[in-house]
């Protein structure tokens, strides 16, 4: 399975809703026009209806992601295909919060002049910290309102900008099992190593989902296994059993790989000291870090940062914030 892409700097915009609040619903926003790519728009709708399933068996919370079809009039839109839709006129700046907007692309993308009232609106909901999000040509019309969008070797799908929502709001797990679902097709060049990733083989369970995020939000803490098991109200060998059971991994091993993952993402962003992102990942120092990279990933820290920043591209060309 594929590595669950594009979780960078953009997860510390989205603000994470921690699970007492989760049965609340987000309005997430996207903006579509006569001309529009059908079927990107269906995909990332998909996407989001996946994980609105699987949340709700699990914790049998009520739908959390709401994708709302915008156009600048309202009213039915014809995308490239001919396919007609419904849409919503475009909310006012003040009006009911979006989550986050993605902008439609195909061919009516390439085409379309961005009228002064959707490029306002664009930078409204910009200025009110709301991410806005390309789908392929629809970054023509983000630049039209004069917001950087960053270059196609730096800039994140509409489908990792997704993933990177539900894996905040959700956990990994969760994400992990999108991405099963839908594939890596849509994915861009791994972040995160292909490490310790847990592969549910039954349904997963809410305890062992719950577990699992408490691992995920207490990695940074020296945890026991008795300590995750007393945390979802199971005895420690029954905790033990189930988590291998549907997870096909230890709880250690599923601490390990959220440690990991979160020392590499700190390693790609920041300019920390790797001693202080041992630490802060719950590591220890960085002796101990330099050995988990070399076991898993067969480098040390520092080659792995000097490799993913190898990699950074382009400049700015707008002078406004980056869009994502």
């Amino acid at each position: 399975m594929s590595v669950i892409t594009g979780i960078k700097s953009s997860v510390s915009r989205l603000p994470a809703f921690p699970a007492e609040r989760l049965n609340l619903s987000h309005r997430l926003g996207l903006v579509v026009f006569d001309g529009f790519g059908l079927a990107d728009v269906v995909a990332l709708i998909d996407l989001l209806c996946t994980a609105n399933a699987i949340e709700q068996r699990a914790s049998g919370f009520k739908r959390l992601y709401m994708p709302v079809l915008l156009s600048e009039s309202g009213g039915t839109v014809a995308s490239a295909s001919g396919m007609h839709v419904a849409t919503e006129r475009l909310p006012p700046p003040r009006g009911q919060r979006l989550r986050i907007v993605f902008v439609a692309g195909g061919v009516g993308a390439a085409t379309l002049e961005a009228s002064p009232r959707l490029c306002q609106w664009l930078r409204d909901q910009h200025e009110l910290g709301v991410m806005i999000v390309p789908i392929a040509e629809g970054r023509r019309l983000i630049e039209a309102a004069g917001l950087f969008v960053k270059s196609t070797g730096e800039q994140r799908t509409a489908f990792a900008a997704a993933m990177a929502m539900i894996a905040a709001d959700l956990g990994e797990l969760v994400a992990a099992r999108c991405l099963e679902l839908h594939g890596p097709a849509q994915t861009e060049a791994p972040a995160e190593p292909e490490v310790l990733r847990p592969v549910a083989r039954t349904r997963v369970t809410e305890q062992i989902l719950a577990s699992a995020r408490w691992l995920e939000t207490h990695h940074e803490q020296p945890v026991s296994i008795a300590d995750a098991a007393h945390a979802v109200a199971m005895s420690e060998r029954n905790f033990l059993r189930r988590f291998k059971l549907e997870l096909g991994m230890t709880p250690s091993d599923y601490l390990l790989g959220v440690r990991l993952r979160r020392s590499c993402k700190l390693l790609t962003e920041t300019d920390l000291p790797i001693d202080k992102i041992a630490r802060r990942c719950g590591i220890g120092d960085g002796g101990r870090l330099a050995k988990i990279f070399r076991k898993h990933l067969a480098r040390s820290p520092g080659e792995y940062r000097a490799g993913t920043r190898a990699r950074a591209v382009a400049p700015q060309r707008f002078n406004r914030s980056p869009v994502q």
